[in-house]
């Protein structure tokens, strides 16, 4: 059976939760189902893992926007060609802009984070309305958790048997060994809106101070002048640093050797980072919001995302206690038993045979 899974969020994305989810899910996709893509140019980092052979891209330009605005392109040129050939059983768009198909299409939800925060994105951000035109459009739909399909029922009236909920994957081949830490917190992703991580600098910057060989890693893109503006501020600039680029190998290299790993975000639709901390003995600080007890149980010490003083009170507590951090790196361990990457593909291939 073939899928085909166009372009979109490759082209958009270097790294990012939702093209890793794509990535990972074609790679082990059960072996009567051949996940498939049209040619396309992308500077993805999971593509490059996976190694597909009709992925290319440009060494030039450099500037990635510039780059992204020509694959784009490219890349659509491609995937018109690939659709009109037919050659594929389903079409699993990899983000909400569903191309014309005779064929079934299968979406993935991720969150409603712009349906839910609209005050905190752009007037022009057309996300939430392409992701009302795909849900419309879709078969079948896959809420990333529980949390995201109650979200989708109370803003759509969607018939409740579209609808599947199949978590995220992690690859338990790579469930590490716990190793020495080295005094700094983890911080992944995207920074803005959303995202608190204002809040969390403002929480963190106290025992910053108090103790200063202890940092602040970020992974992602590079910080922008209001955010070195307000390290500058707090007099922390010297322990905050960002990692751009960061291949798979070494996130994991980070989250083992990380004191702790904070996810201050108000929403998330799953969040695949507490996977990857929990396979790499980190514990965590989560938010007590939207999906996070869901997935992380009680493997996590919680904290109210709109109180900075309730978001130092955690850091502090898994910084401090030893007998916590203990106790959640082994709740972690046995959490993450429940996302195999394996049962993420085998649940994903049971919808797709829905349309056999």
């Amino acid at each position: 059976m073939k899928i085909y899974y166009d372009h979109q969020v490759f082209t958009m994305q270097k790294f990012g939760g939702v093209s890793k989810y794509f990535s990972n899910l074609i790679e082990h996709l059960p072996p009567d189902y051949n996940g498939i893509m049209a040619p396309c140019y992308s500077d993805n980092i999971y593509l490059k893992e996976i190694a597909l052979s009709n992925i290319q891209h440009f060494n030039f330009p450099k500037n990635f926007r510039i780059k992204r605005r020509l694959y784009y392109f490219l890349n659509n040129i491609t995937h018109r060609q690939f659709l009109k050939q037919n050659d594929y059983d389903i079409y699993h768009p990899t983000y909400y802009q569903v191309a014309n198909t005779s064929k079934p299409v299968v979406i993935t939800l991720h969150d409603l984070i712009h349906e839910k925060f609209p005050q905190l994105f752009a007037a022009y951000d057309r996300s939430a309305q392409l992701k009302k035109q795909a849900i419309q459009r879709a078969d079948h739909i896959i809420c990333v958790s529980e949390n995201t399909k109650k979200d989708l029922l109370e803003l759509y009236p969607i018939p409740e048997q579209k609808i599947s909920v199949v978590y995220h994957g992690y690859d338990l081949n790579q469930v590490s060994h716990l190793e020495e830490k080295e005094n700094y917190i983890l911080y992944v992703g995207d920074r803005g809106g959303y995202k608190n991580f204002k809040n969390f600098i403002l929480a963190v910057s106290p025992l910053l101070l108090d103790d200063r060989s202890l940092h602040i890693i970020c992974t992602g893109k590079p910080f922008h002048s209001g955010e070195l503006a307000l390290f500058d501020r707090l007099r922390i600039s010297n322990q905050v640093q960002v990692l751009s680029n960061v291949d798979s190998k070494s996130m994991l290299q980070l989250y083992r050797k990380a004191k702790l790993f904070i996810y201050p975000s108000l929403y998330e639709g799953f969040g695949i980072p507490i996977l990857e901390a929990f396979g790499q003995n980190c514990p965590i600080v989560l938010s007590n919001t939207s999906c996070f007890p869901e997935i992380a149980h009680d493997a996590a010490e919680y904290f109210d995302p709109d109180e900075v003083k309730s978001i130092q009170e955690a850091i502090e507590k898994v910084l401090f206690d030893e007998v916590l951090t203990k106790t959640l790196v082994e709740k972690g361990k046995l959490r993450l038993q429940n996302f195999s990457m394996h049962q993420m593909a085998n649940n994903t291939s049971e919808i797709y045979k829905l349309f056999r």
